[in-house]
């Protein structure tokens, strides 16, 4: 039975994984691609994809896979009665048929289909690597270095490798037919494409291709959408990309969208578009400029053939909120970001096709932080290697024995710049050899005659791991050691920024912390992008139109006595003068040139007895008055103002009634300090704490150990250098951990551990 459950892991891990696989499964036939060519071999590539796949899925076939896995008689007969139970009803002329029950197949959106069809294709895999040990079939090998590679399989996408001959591949036609008469898939003859390497004869070509059946001209097309085969330009390659990306913002034209709206289709939409092409390529910058631009252009406008006015440049765009952006994604710094991902998972040596394939081919006996490119490299590997400018920002060795880190040439100490000590003439190598014998302290007499006094403390604040554990690398930017595209975005993006000697996006009087203020405001998200907009002198004032010379004059159309910017519009004009003194007789307006988002936050700390959704329902009604009296000719009338100001006011603030589910009993949860029974006879129950000051950088911990009455029988303190609270914590549960397993299997139970984000970790693994 443990067979079939780590069988069961395996496909969930891939369904959880799912785009991750499919990004695995692109580059290892990519990587395969761009190198046959050098082969002096003949070898041929097949693509297949399977017809109706879920449905042709035989049932009897699943459950003899099922058994021959390991599992038992129940587990199969729960899945038969999931499967063979379905009834299904179709439109005929418009209306439904009877309820009929089928004799095969699984159903599309079933949570357990995807699951059994994984399990299914593993007898395709099972038949090849039976091919492969006796003998019939060899795959491909892109040189000594490099695994042998027979297929790649994706869900019903199936792409096989071997030699260019007619034995191996009537071998392949019988590998297939068998594999169809067990569980009854079939190859979509429309689909099938056949290459081969250039200087396989054409003779050749021609009867292996009469043989399988598949059209010699058609060429592999495409696999899980990436090109298997480029031109000379890949900017027309990726033409395709950016239309398909304007036929986005096209077919959203018609549903009237706020600012915020289309906010959330550009962030949760279009830009998640494109993520799987750039986690493999790295897109020309031409490319991503159209991006960023046909993004600009729908978020100000909402059409691709209309011209709108573009209020703040990209940059402003593409800034984080807290700097006074909208935090979109520049889509060159989000493609690096993604692609450093797939350097991280080389980085930590994963067993996966594609890296091997990558490493025989690049740096089979070297290092990949070190790697070149080399002559004419792929464009996976070139754009992998452009993006390790990325990694050597965040990446460092995390201290274990120390027996694989140098000294000087690896990055290994957080708190100094690159992570790296200073090149000097040291008789030491490795970082082992600056610990004690003891293996639990840094010698610092011996560190302090070769390092300056700042790598003397930052190397202090560095745990010591075991002798047994290993010095891996991790993401200095995440408290959790592992890589993070969204930290290693900011971090390219800011070095491109000191890089580039560009400013700050931010607006000169507003701070990081009135923005955070404003995005975090309990309001409309299309209200929060109008407070924005006006902080940022980003909305359409006859004053803006008239400076860009779209409007013949700059006057106020309520007043028609001032140039109507920002100030006037909202405070100056008689209009809303009156209306700020019938709701907020007391309140001080701004003066000229004071961004709205800072006097809303002054009045937040000042006056806090002042409704801010109040201030902001009276400034959302002045404009909308002022949008009537330009757009439809209406007088304004401060009482008519002040009135749906109120009414707004009313309907922001006042909660939505939700009624309780039926049968939902109000539950009572108990205090979190409220002391727990105390555990059995055969239970110890240890306490652990710490306590850090980020002054001096020391640390306290303890440990007390209580049997089942309560008392305590043993404990220990001690002290250290660290250089953070999460440090200490995890030095403190460390200890505790160490004395439980002394014990010898005594049941223990670890409490007092404060720090959130421990407890989280611990409670995933």
């Amino acid at each position: 039975m443990f067979g079939s459950l780590n069988w069961l892991m395996r496909c969930k891990r891939l369904l959880v994984e799912g785009e991750l696989f499919r990004i695995t499964s692109s580059l290892s036939m990519r990587s395969c691609t761009i190198s046959r060519l050098a082969q002096k071999a003949w070898e041929m590539m097949i693509k297949m994809d399977m017809k109706k796949a879920y449905d042709m899925v035989e049932w009897e076939c699943l459950e003899i896979i099922l058994r021959a896995m390991g599992f038992a008689n129940q587990w199969c007969l729960w899945i038969k009665e999931c499967i063979e139970t379905v009834r299904f009803s179709v439109l005929f002329n418009g209306q439904p048929s009877e309820f009929f029950q089928p004799s095969r197949g699984i159903r599309q959106g079933d949570p357990l289909s995807p699951l059994l069809f994984i399990l299914l294709t593993n007898a395709l895999s099972f038949l090849i690597s039976k091919s492969v040990q006796e003998g019939t079939f060899q795959g491909i090998s892109l040189n000594p270095n490099c695994p042998r590679l027979t297929n790649v399989l994706f869900a019903d996408d199936t792409i096989l490798f071997g030699k260019a001959s007619l034995v191996e591949a009537m071998h392949i036609k019988k590998t297939m037919e068998t594999y169809g008469k067990m569980t009854g898939q079939e190859i979509n003859c429309e689909k099938p494409a056949l290459a081969f390497s250039h200087n396989t004869p054409d003779t050749i070509k021609q009867i292996i291709a009469q043989c399988l059946g598949i059209p010699l001209e058609k060429g592999l097309g495409k696999y899980l959408g990436v090109p298997t085969e480029w031109g000379r330009s890949k900017k027309e390659v990726f033409s395709v990309l950016v239309s398909r990306m304007e036929k986005l913002c096209q077919a959203w034209k018609g549903l009237a969208l706020s600012q915020a709206g289309k906010e959330t289709m550009l962030k949760s939409v279009f830009q998640g578009y494109p993520t799987y092409i750039m986690s493999c390529f790295l897109l020309p910058k031409g490319t991503t400029k159209k991006m960023n631009s046909r993004l600009n252009a729908f978020f100000w406008g909402g059409d691709m053939e209309k011209k709108a006015i573009p209020w703040r440049k990209g940059s402003v765009l593409t800034a984080p909120k807290q700097e006074g952006g909208m935090g979109f994604k520049d889509f060159h710094q989000f493609n690096m970001a993604l692609l450093a991902k797939q350097g991280w998972r080389i980085l930590n040596g994963k067993e996966e096709t594609w890296i091997k394939l990558l490493k025989g081919l690049y740096f089979p006996n070297g290092d990949f932080m070190e790697a070149e490119k080399g002559r004419r490299p792929s464009w996976i590997w070139a754009s992998i290697c452009e993006a390790k400018s990325i990694l050597k920002l965040g990446s460092r060795k995390n201290m274990g024995s120390g027996r694989s880190i140098s000294l000087e040439k690896d990055p290994w100490i957080p708190g100094i710049p690159n992570f790296k000590l200073q090149p000097r003439n040291r008789q030491q190598l490795w970082a082992f050899q600056w610990v004690m014998d003891d293996g639990c302290e840094w010698n610092l007499d011996m560190i302090q005659q070769s390092c300056s006094t700042d790598e003397v403390e930052a190397i202090k604040r560095i745990p010591i791991g075991t002798d047994s554990s290993e010095d891996d690398w991790v993401w200095h930017f995440e408290r959790s050691g592992l890589f993070s595209v969204k930290s290693a975005y900011h971090i390219f993006r800011e070095s491109e920024r000191d890089r580039l000697g560009t400013s700050n996006p931010n607006h000169p009087n507003c701070t990081s912390k009135a923005w955070k203020w404003l995005w975090s405001l309990s309001l409309p998200p299309n209200i929060l992008s109008f407070l924005w907009r006006i902080s940022r002198n980003a909305i359409a004032t006859k004053g803006n139109l008239w400076h860009r010379k779209c409007s013949p004059s700059p006057l106020c159309d309520v007043c028609e006595g001032d140039v109507e910017d920002v100030w006037h519009c909202f405070f100056q004009c008689p209009h809303a003068a009156t209306v700020w003194q019938i709701l907020q007789p007391s309140l001080s307006l701004p003066q000229d040139q004071t961004p709205v988002v800072m006097w809303l936050l002054d009045i937040c700390v000042g006056s806090p007895t002042v409704s801010i959704p109040g201030v902001v329902a009276c400034l959302w009604a002045i404009w909308l008055a002022r949008n009537e009296r330009v757009f439809k000719g209406i007088i304004p009338r401060p009482s008519v103002t002040s009135a749906n100001a109120v009414r707004d006011f009313s309907f922001w603030t006042t909660p939505l009634q939700h009624p309780t589910p039926l049968g939902v009993q109000a539950q009572h949860l108990s205090n979190h300090n409220t002391l727990s029974p105390p555990p059995s006879s055969s239970q110890w129950e240890f306490h652990c704490d710490g306590s850090f000051r980020s002054e001096s950088q020391v640390a306290a911990y303890g440990v007390i150990i209580t049997n089942s009455h309560g008392q305590v029988v043993d404990g220990c303190v001690g002290t250290f250098f660290c250089s953070s609270t999460i440090v200490e914590e995890a030095k403190a549960l460390l200890t505790a951990v160490r004395a439980a397993v002394s014990l010898h299997g005594s049941a223990s139970i670890f409490s007092d551990v404060r720090c959130l984000w421990i407890s989280f970790k611990i409670s995933i693994k």
